[in-house]
């Protein structure tokens, strides 16, 4: 899709150069946030690949996927309920549970094949001690500037 096409598609119809030229900077632009995005979706997604405790810790208090699931729809349900100023004070609540609904529905799918291979292997051993390392669990872009929580996963079982 070169820039004309993308602009026709967002509903400009004329054929300024400049704005042409804005379009695909635009277009550009979103192509290698999408990447970047993916690639942090990813990252969340292939630390929690490791064992189960892990999944399980980042979905705390619920006790499976399908509970994850549906505590993450509640709580964007009611965050789209509130009033504007209210959703601004909330946004991280917002974030964490749209992470959230992305891990368990990832592991409600993929989990089980994914242990079970790695139990078939012979990797799946328990972990002895603490898991010294730290993962992201949430970045998003607010207001350009990135927030990103970091969980510390030493206390998992």
């Amino acid at each position: 899709m070169d820039a004309a096409d993308f602009a026709r598609a967002c509903g400009y119809t004329g054929d300024s150069p400049a704005l042409l030229e804005a379009f695909e900077a635009i277009r550009r632009n979103g192509i290698v946030h999408a990447r970047l995005d993916h690639i942090r979706r990813k990252a969340v997604i292939d630390e929690l690949k490791q064992s189960e405790a892990l999944f399980l810790a980042a979905i705390g208090p619920a006790l499976s996927a399908e509970e994850a699931i549906e505590d993450a729809a509640r709580v964007i349900a009611c965050w789209r309920n509130m009033p504007r100023w209210r959703q601004e004070r909330r946004l991280p609540d917002l974030i964490r549970a749209k992470q959230q609904r992305l891990v368990a529905r990832y592991f409600r799918r993929h989990g089980h094949r994914l242990w079970a291979r790695e139990a078939a292997r012979g990797l799946d051993q328990p972990i002895a001690g603490s898991i010294s390392r730290f993962f992201f669990l949430e970045c998003t872009r607010v207001a350009d500037r990135s927030t990103c929580i970091v969980w510390n996963v030493q206390d998992c079982p």
